[in-house]
C-alpha cells in the first residue's frame, strides 16, 4: 500500500530541489563517463568542473566528483554509483 504522507513529502523534496535549480535523475556510468539520465528519457553526460554533482543516501544527497563516481567500485568491482539516484546543478562561476 502507498503511504499518502511519504509520497507527498517525496515530492515536496523534489519539487524544492527543483526550484532550487537541480536537475533529477539517475546515475548511469558507461565506458569511463558519467551520465544522468532523466525521466523524460534525455540523457545529460556529465562533464569536469561543469557541475555539482550530489548523490541520495536516503533521506539526505552528498556530494561527489565524477572521479570518485568512475573510481569507486563494489567488492565485485561494478561501479558503486551506478543506479543511485542522484542530482545536479550548474556550476555557479566564482
Amino acid at each position: 500500500m502507498i503511504d499518502l504522507h511519504e509520497s507527498m513529502q517525496n515530492t515536496i523534496s523534489q519539487l524544492d530541489a527543483i526550484i532550487d535549480g537541480w536537475t533529477l535523475g539517475r546515475l548511469i556510468i558507461d565506458l569511463g563517463h558519467c551520465f544522468l539520465a532523466l525521466e523524460i528519457g534525455e540523457v545529460i553526460l556529465l562533464n569536469h568542473g561543469q557541475f555539482e554533482i550530489e548523490v541520495s543516501n536516503g533521506d539526505e544527497f552528498v556530494p561527489v566528483t565524477i572521479d570518485h563516481i568512475l573510481n569507486c567500485k563494489t567488492d565485485e568491482g561494478w561501479p558503486l554509483f551506478a543506479g543511485l539516484d542522484a542530482r545536479i546543478r550548474q556550476r555557479r562561476a566564482a
